[in-house]
């Protein structure tokens, strides 16, 4: 298995490439890693950290400093910044249901598992966004009131995503939510913190974030998405017609399809589709078979 990355800049380019094999037991194993960096009007730089280790050497090359250094360094800050999101785990074992260290709060895991102290975060230093999320919450959620995003009484270092109904003094917790409800929490506090915070994601992939939605809920997810796509790339797979036909950007869409032993994924071509879109969705477009991405053998 092969990767190779490219970062575009105003000063240059940095490039970051790796190859990889399959050795016992059951690991992957360096073959190959190399850094590039080629300023503007001038030659490139290439760097070899060579191969033989399962782990990236990355960070003992920042810590050798130089140029070298430096490369590796805006390499790993920028893959830092790419996140991959699953919220689907909502068991009374989930980590969206636990305590969380109020000042793990920089981003928002993958799980959501620190979503309570990153909403007390943004409370207190994006007080917009944070009524953004609350807003947002209550119309997928009539009975929803607001968070109550406070440190714990009996560990003042700790914190519980537990919440409030509307005309109801009486606080609930995350396991007092379905499950829909708790996803599209997390959702809504992913898609709408500030992403001009210094540790907001660059990239954010999500993997099929409808499950367990209401379907009306499904609907504001998608604008969420396209409205949050303008300031951060964002990468989803679904397999949800109405997700798909909420989306107002058939151009945005990217059908997958299995060929020769691998994923095969194509843009769609709009001109082979704007007479269906003049009576039907792209979701509707989807199930009717005409633009692929179906099973088959």
């Amino acid at each position: 298995m092969s990767l190779g990355l490219y970062f575009s800049s105003d000063t240059g380019a940095n490039a970051y490439s790796a190859e990889f094999t399959h050795v016992s037991p059951d690991v992957l194993m360096f073959t190959d890693e190399a850094l590039e960096y080629t300023p503007v009007g001038k030659p490139s730089r290439k760097y070899d950290l060579q191969g033989g280790h399962r782990e990236t050497r990355l960070p003992s090359t920042i810590d050798r400093g130089g140029l070298e250094g430096q490369t590796a360094r805006y390499i790993k800050y920028h893959l830092d910044r790419w996140r991959s999101y699953h919220f689907h785990d909502t068991s009374d074992a989930a980590s969206v249901k636990q305590m969380s260290d109020l000042q793990d709060n920089r981003y928002l895991h993958g799980d959501a598992g620190n979503i309570a102290a990153f909403l007390h975060m943004l409370r207190n230093a994006h007080p917009a966004h944070y009524g953004q999320i609350r807003d947002t919450v209550r119309m997928a959620f009539p009975p929803f009131d607001d968070f109550v995003a406070e440190p714990s009484r009996l560990n003042p270092n700790k914190i519980l995503l537990t919440w409030r109904e509307r005309g109801r003094r009486q606080e609930f917790g995350p396991h007092q939510l379905s499950d829909g409800t708790l996803r599209f929490i997390c959702l809504a506090t992913l898609l709408l913190q500030p992403f001009d915070h210094p540790n907001a994601p660059y990239t954010i992939t999500i993997d099929e974030p409808e499950l367990g939605l209401h379907p009306y809920a499904v609907t504001l997810l998608a604008s969420l998405l396209e409205t949050a796509s303008k300031q951060v790339q964002i990468i989803v797979s679904t397999q949800s017609a109405s997700l798909l036909g909420a989306l107002d950007d058939p151009a945005s869409v990217v059908v997958v399809e299995r060929k020769n032993g691998a994923s095969e994924p194509r843009r769609l071509k709009l001109e082979s589709i704007d007479h269906w879109l003049e009576e039907y969705s792209l979701g509707d477009v989807w199930e009717k078979g005409v633009i692929g991405g179906r099973p088959h053998s």
